[in-house]
């Protein structure tokens, strides 16, 4: 199991959530930071217009200490449903995490286990829900200029990968 345990990455898992995700969303965007919100690993809008965050836990110390931090934030938005906050969150685990993460869910956060394959398909990985995710608020539906600022991001990380600066293009005015 170790073996095949370090094989689970972030990207193994964020693919996955794509190809779960795919047909119910407008948009899918890997670690992306929305308006006014925290960074999420998988930032998501469902056809009827509502923002589901997914946060990777590959280790029981990382689902540890984010479930325990303290003072305002994330997660104290989460927890009294503010409107600034995803309508579904769930916290995405690696299945050595699955036992720890269940009996320290917060009754807010969904949860999905991960697992790695390396079989005929390839490597991937492959989810389970396990909790399905509470609706946190039902009052907002995100805006069309931030699903737009998220395919303008996009559209700068394929450039960037490719190894082009298109920000200085345009600011140069080519």
């Amino acid at each position: 199991m170790a073996n095949k345990q370090a094989g689970l990455t972030e990207r193994l898992i964020q693919v996955a959530l794509y190809n779960d995700m795919r047909s119910a969303s407008r948009i899918i965007m890997p670690n992306y930071t929305p308006r006014g919100w925290h960074e999420c690993d998988v930032w998501s809008v469902t056809k009827a217009g509502y923002v589901v965050e997914h946060e990777i836990k590959l280790s029981r110390s990382d689902f540890k200490a984010d479930t325990k931090k303290a003072g305002g934030g994330k997660h104290h938005a989460l927890s009294i449903g503010s409107t600034g906050a995803p309508s579904r969150f769930s916290f995405v685990v690696a299945d050595s995490v699955e036992e720890y993460a269940r009996k320290n869910l917060p009754t807010w956060a969904g949860l999905k286990v991960a697992h790695f394959r390396d079989d005929h398909w390839g490597v991937r990985a492959t989810l389970k829900i396990v909790v399905v995710a509470p609706r946190i608020h039902r009052k907002i539906k995100v805006r069309d200029a931030e699903i737009s600022r998220a395919q303008v991001c996009s559209y700068y990380r394929l450039w960037s990968l490719l190894g082009v600066d298109a920000r200085s293009e345009v600011n140069d005015g080519r």
